[in-house]
């Protein structure tokens, strides 16, 4: 049987204890591509491996990797590689690999701690923002004299092709009127 993508060279293989699934093809330029779907609504989509998005994920969190067969680091597709004026992107779970022909070559953007910005899960809607920031701390203390104090973690996340990301991350203390100054402690 032959298809636009190419061969199939197997049967489907199971993956992610049997909750999705992989189907590889043989492409008449004799490389290698997959199709994959998910039953938690991913959606059915394809990687090209031969092409530097598909292989940038393949080698960057590849599920193969020490008896894996779940991807870690930024997921199953969850869109197309999609192509405009010399740059091109594929959204994964967990992030997005862009690439363009301006010499930049394929790069990945890990959604880390921006996940909730993207599945709704943020009590607030970062509406479409170019970039979002986030706080996250284990607690949070008002007391001002709490040997502890509210400590925690300061995200900056940048929408990238429509996905948020982590543009950077840095260490951060929290008072009772906001942030603390750069390097200040609650005690200080």
């Amino acid at each position: 049987m032959n298809s636009a993508y190419g061969i199939p060279v197997r049967d489907e293989a199971s993956l992610s204890g049997g909750q999705a699934v992989e189907q590889l093809f043989k492409t008449p330029a004799g490389k290698f591509d997959a199709m994959y779907w998910t039953n938690w609504g991913t959606g059915t989509h394809y990687v090209n491996f031969g092409g530097a998005i598909g292989s940038y994920w393949a080698n960057n969190g590849n599920f193969r990797t020490g008896g894996v067969d779940t991807p870690q680091r930024y997921g199953y597709p969850t869109s197309e590689e999609t192509c405009t004026n010399g740059r091109c992107y594929q959204k994964f779970q967990y992030g997005v690999v862009t690439w363009d022909n301006f010499g930049g070559g394929a790069i990945g953007h890990e959604a880390q701690k921006c996940v909730p910005l993207n599945n709704g899960r943020s009590k607030y809607s970062p509406q479409g923002a170019r970039q979002v920031a986030l706080a996250l701390a284990p607690r949070y203390s008002a007391y001002r004299n709490d040997p502890v104090g509210s400590h925690g973690t300061f995200y900056s996340c940048e929408n990238t092709y429509g996905m948020y990301t982590l543009k950077w991350k840095t260490t951060a203390a929290y008072g009772e009127s906001g942030f603390l100054a750069p390097g200040k402690r609650i005690d200080d």
